[in-house]
């Protein structure tokens, strides 16, 4: 009879090996309320709060942000977040994410090098805005700049699909809620330019799932130089970055030099 091979001890069971956040740094990432009118949608919901906190991620979130969504305070607390009203706390973390663009009040707040995720709207911002980013040495992505492939764009086309289904459904109704609409030649048109926050709930779990996809693409790589690099989708997102304008769209929309992405992450 041969001998085995396997030594005793090879053959009782073993204790399962789980992954861990390979760094010893818990990421911290806060999130912010929306400053915006009658924004009622948030970038994470308590279950990708849960998710993240299982990887190891430090979740902070600002107090009251998931309430017009559905999603009370104590539904992020018990997920594993800490929920405070203290903007300092919010605004002086590494990477802050908020749905709609950033004031220039909030990008003071902010800390030099940060990170921040969000929608920019570039037709509303004026150069200053972008001065204030490139000064303080920030990166910034926006969600709406974020291409996968060519010609996708994951944040615009599940929000447009919110928008498009529900415009039926507002067309049958033309009661009003805040007078939303005004008639022009005959013609009843209906202006509000944010059709998802009618549908918070539903468009905040969109939201999550993009969001919560992008921060594991980020610091899945030890660092955000590294996930930049290990993602075409996230470079197209990113238009400021260590003190450097990095995106044509905004260098043609102002007069700012601009540098390539990919040569700086080197």
């Amino acid at each position: 009879m041969s001998k085995s091979p396997f030594s005793k001890a090879e053959f009782l069971p073993q204790e399962e090996r789980l992954w861990v956040n390979p760094s010893e740094k818990r990421l911290k990432v806060s999130f912010a309320k929306a400053s915006t009118l009658q924004e009622r949608r948030v970038a994470i919901t308590p279950e990708g709060v849960k998710q993240l906190c299982q990887l190891g991620y430090e979740i902070i979130i600002q107090k009251d942000l998931g309430l017009h969504a559905g999603f009370e305070n104590h539904f992020y607390s018990e997920a594993g977040a800490e929920v405070t009203a203290d903007e300092k706390r919010i605004f002086s973390t590494p990477f802050v994410v908020k749905v709609g663009p950033f004031t220039i009040t909030e990008i003071d707040k902010v800390s030099s090098d940060c990170t921040l995720l969000s929608a920019l709207q570039i037709k509303t911002k004026k150069k200053l805005y972008f001065e204030k980013l490139l000064d303080k040495k920030i990166t910034a992505i926006g969600l709406e700049f974020i291409r996968e492939g060519t010609d996708h764009f994951p944040f615009v086309e599940s929000l447009g699909e919110i928008s498009g289904q529900s415009a039926v459904h507002i067309a049958s109704e033309l009661t009003t809620h805040d007078d939303p609409i005004r008639i022009v030649y005959d013609v009843i048109h209906y202006g509000v330019p944010n059709i998802p926050s009618r549908y918070p709930k539903t468009s905040s779990i969109a939201l999550n799932a993009l969001v919560v996809s992008f921060l594991l693409k980020l610091t899945a790589n030890e660092g955000l130089s590294a996930g930049f690099l290990n993602s075409h989708e996230l470079q197209s997102g990113v238009y400021t970055y260590d003190g450097y304008l990095t995106s044509n769209l905004v260098a043609d929309w102002f007069p700012l030099p601009f540098r390539n992405l990919s040569l700086l992450t080197l």
